[in-house]
C-alpha cells in the first residue's frame, strides 16, 4: 500500500504550510514527502502519524529479490 500524502492533506482541506505545522514539521519536508522524495525517519513517523498509518503504508519497504 503506498498512500498518496498529496491526495490525504487535500482530502482534509489543509494547505502545505497548514499541514507543516499540525504535523510540526516544516513545509519543505512536507513538499518533498508528497513528491516521494526521502526525508528523515523522525519526519516520516510524524507524517504517519497525523494520517493514522504505519510508516511502511507511506513508505513500503522493498520487496526482496526471489533467490
Amino acid at each position: 500500500m503506498s498512500v498518496d500524502l498529496a491526495a490525504e492533506r487535500l482530502n482534509r482541506g489543509l494547505s502545505i504550510r497548514q499541514l507543516a505545522e499540525q504535523a510540526e514539521l516544516t513545509a519543505p519536508t512536507v513538499t518533498r514527502a508528497e513528491q516521494g522524495e526521502a526525508v528523515h525517519p523522525s519526519s516520516a513517523k510524524k507524517l504517519a502519524d497525523f494520517y493514522g498509518y504505519k510508516v511502511t503504508d507511506i513508505w513500503p519497504l522493498p520487496e526482496k529479490a526471489s533467490a
